[in-house]
Formats: C-alpha cells, sequence, structure tokens
C-alpha cells in the first residue's frame, strides 16, 4: 500500500515467473504479458528490495463473461498465503454495468462479516452518477454523487452519513487525457492537488502536493508492458510529516 551472485539468482527466479506466465520481459527488466492479459494478483514491495515480496495485497477471480467476480486479500507470511483477510464480491446488471460490491472481513468468531456494500446507479449514457456505501453492522451510509461535461468526469460530491457534503473533486482534461485532479474539503479550501503525465496515451507519472503549501509530497510512477498492461507501479513519499509509507507494487496476469 528493494553482486553478481544476487544479481544472476534475481535473474532465474524472474526466467522462472515468466516460465510460470509464459512471459516475455519489458526494456526495463519487469515482465511483459499478452494484449488484453486478465490481472491474477498484484504483490507488494518494499521500494528499496525487489527480491522478496512483503505481501499478495490481492487476487482476482472472473465469470464466465470474462468481468471481475472476486478480489480477495490473502493472509500472508514468509512467502506463504496462510488464509485469506478479506474477500470483495461483484455484481453486475442487465446492461453488464458494475452494480454491487460487497467487501467481506474475517472475524475470529462468527466467519466472514459484511463491513461495507458498495452500490452504483448510472445514467441512460451509461455514466456512472451515485456510489452508495452502506455499513451494514452499523446502519449508515456515505455517498458519492458525479458530475459530467459531456462523457468526462468534472466533478465527485462526498457526502456523510447526515447528508453533509464533506469533501469535492474537481478534475480538469488536456483533450482527452485527465490533466488535474483537485480535493477541496466542503468550504471550498483546497486540501490536494494530483498533476498526471501520459506516454502513449498511458498514465506514466502522478505527482500530489499539498493544497495549502503547495508542496510535492508523493510522487507515483506507472512502467507498462508493449501491449499497454500495467506491470509496475512505484509510490514514493517525498515528505517527512507523510504517515504513509513508499511501497512498490507488481501486477501479474494470466
Amino acid at each position: 500500500m528493494i553482486f553478481s551472485d544476487i544479481a544472476l539468482a534475481r535473474s532465474l527466479v524472474f526466467l522462472f515467473v515468466c516460465s510460470l506466465w509464459a512471459c516475455n520481459t519489458t526494456e526495463e527488466g519487469l515482465p511483459s504479458y499478452a494484449e488484453n492479459a486478465r490481472l491474477k494478483q498484484t504483490v507488494l514491495y518494499n521500494i528499496n528490495d525487489n527480491s522478496k515480496p512483503v505481501a499478495i495485497t490481492a487476487q482476482y477471480e472472473y465469470d464466465s463473461q470474462g468481468r471481475v467476480s472476486k478480489v480477495s486479500s490473502p493472509l500472508y507470511n514468509e512467502g506463504k498465503i496462510t488464509g485469506v483477510g478479506s474477500y470483495d464480491l461483484y455484481e453486475y446488471d442487465g446492461e453488464g454495468q458494475l452494480e454491487k460490491i460487497e467487501h467481506f472481513v474475517a472475524n475470529l468468531h462468527s466467519g466472514f462479516i459484511n463491513l461495507q456494500t458498495k452500490s452504483y446507479t448510472y445514467s441512460d449514457q451509461g455514466l456512472k452518477m451515485m456510489e452508495q456505501r452502506y455499513h451494514p453492522q452499523i446502519g449508515s451510509m456515505e455517498y458519492t454523487k458525479y458530475t459530467y461535461n459531456g462523457e468526462k468526469l468534472s466533478k465527485a460530491e462526498d457526502f456523510n452519513n447526515r447528508d453533509q457534503l464533506e469533501t469535492y473533486t474537481e478534475y480538469t482534461y488536456q483533450g482527452d487525457l485527465l490533466e488535474k485532479e483537485e480535493l477541496y474539503s466542503a468550504d471550498g479550501s483546497l486540501l490536494r492537488s494530483t498533476r498526471f503525465a501520459y506516454e502513449r496515451g498511458l498514465n506514466t507519472k502522478e505527482e500530489v502536493f499539498l493544497g495549502s503549501t503547495n508542496e510535492r509530497f508523493r510522487e507515483i510512477n506507472r512502467a507498462y508492458d508493449s501491449n499497454r498492461n500495467l506491470v509496475q507501479m512505484t509510490s514514493r513519499e517525498l515528505s517527512m510529516l507523510s504517515s504513509a509509507m513508499s511501497f512498490r507494487l507488481n501486477y501479474e496476469y494470466f
């Protein structure tokens, strides 16, 4: 949320992984997968050590139509999966649009419990208009409303369980590509801004700035293979005051 003997060992491990997933390599030495490959799992690494995974953050399952049906977050210890900590179940409506995501978390006394259910509503044109987040264990709900300029998302408004606006996000585009995302508090104070950069139409870099000082406190870089599959994301915290950690996330496909 990473000399020569070490390099050889890493190369052998990499070749073994590629033999399992029938992948090639990118110019950066990352795996390369088939066009429109299905995501299998995301693997978390320390920002400075790409040799030993810290965790498998998500594993993906699909229905007969190729849609995501379940995403599990395994319990991971010393290179082995020891159980499941949580999972999400996906449901679709008759139009094939995502209708619901139910989030279940492991509970010591009662198995898995449903902590949150997200539901979605759409316009006649298929644009997502609202996301509702219901918490069945406490009976509360928050929601987000979406506004569009044509078919481009222009604003997202977040409301709490008392129907009060808490934050909103505005989106700016350069042509068809998202250029800037700005998060505001309900009173209009800028909390955070994110700027996006692209190569070949793919988002390769994000820079995140604090709204109050315009300090750059996070940089996110993404790498893709030749078939435009996202294969790695690196997130670096640049501020000493940040409570988040820097990390690297690798994407593995079927």
